[in-house]
């Protein structure tokens, strides 16, 4: 055998075992990623935690991702002069995705998703001390009003389905971006303790039209089901 021959067979070996390799650690590529997301560190809406999640690619076009946040800090009711509960809470979620591309390209952005659609599942719950302001109802006019403020513990549970939409970017080669938004279902369950603040009797103080609302939605009455819109993204890394 020619001495060119040896070394094309050589180079023909050496290559095809790099195909190989190459094939065996595209198979063993990780399916699974490590996120944050970030807007729940400032939730103004509901309580900020700190919340962490993973994906789990169950093929190349289905996902199951699931998150649990924890309140660490106190955004909100640290100065009031009695504390009758402790701020604290945790949410938590688990969602099933479908990425469209990939459902009818199979294997398109192998690193990244890009849009997906999902059903996401929630529950959360939290407790603090809040304030309201309220005169009594015979007090109609703003010159007779005496105000009176009433500190009230406060525990909310909250549960629903949320349908999502988002779109998942690869960022280098192990990091993505995903900003997503979702609407559903809100089921609200509140809890007064140390109330005095009666509806049948006392009004609550007129002002903002949000301050008013969210004056509202810490009392029991305030409890049943809403519409629920939620919004951010997250930063992840695919190990």
């Amino acid at each position: 055998m020619k001495k060119s021959n040896k070394w094309f067979l050589l180079l023909l070996v050496i290559l095809t075992s790099l195909s190989i390799r190459a094939q065996e650690n595209e198979k063993k590529e990780s399916t699974w990623t490590l996120k944050m997301n970030m807007p729940q560190l400032v939730d103004l809406f509901s309580f900020p935690t700190v919340q962490l999640g993973a994906e789990k690619k169950i093929n190349d076009y289905f996902s199951v991702n699931a998150e649990v946040g924890l309140q660490l800090y106190n955004d909100a009711y640290s100065d009031t002069d009695t504390i009758f509960l402790k701020a604290r809470g945790f949410k938590a979620n688990i969602e099933g995705r479908i990425y469209f591309i990939k459902l009818f390209k199979p294997g398109y952005q192998k690193a990244a998703g890009g849009f997906y659609c999902g059903l996401q599942a929630f529950y959360r719950h939290n407790q603090y001390t809040s304030s309201l302001e309220y005169y009594k109802e015979y007090e109609e006019e703003i010159e007779d009003r005496k105000e009176y403020v009433d500190y009230l513990g406060v525990k909310k549970t909250g549960y629903g389905l949320n349908v999502t939409l988002g779109f998942q970017k690869k960022v280098g080669n192990h990091f993505i971006f995903e900003p997503y938004l979702g609407i559903g279902g809100l089921n609200r369950i509140v809890k007064n303790s140390n109330r005095e603040y009666n509806k049948y009797i006392h009004n609550l103080e007129d002002g903002l039209h949000f301050s008013e609302y969210y004056d509202f939605m810490d009392t029991s009455e305030s409890s049943g089901w809403i519409v629920n819109f939620t919004m951010g993204f997250r930063l992840g890394y695919r190990l």
